[in-house]
């Protein structure tokens, strides 16, 4: 799992010429809830990341607009 969320970032931020800022902060947090997946199973750290995942889906989702 962190491995395809730090791909993906990386991907979407190059696709939509992200500064190294914005780049920096999709791929930070794409490694944050990728590995608090594999890290933590805990049912109460499954909600945590969950909301962190949507979080960081939000934060992709506004890219195209923020870096446009």
């Amino acid at each position: 799992m962190p491995a395809l969320l730090i791909g993906w970032s990386v991907f979407l931020a190059g696709y939509w010429r992200a500064s190294a800022i914005h780049a920096a902060v999709l791929i930070a947090s794409g490694a944050l809830v990728g590995f608090r997946f594999v890290l933590y199973g805990a049912a109460s750290a499954d909600r945590r990341s969950y909301k962190l995942y949507n979080l960081w889906l939000c934060a992709v989702h506004v890219t195209p607009f923020v870096v446009s």
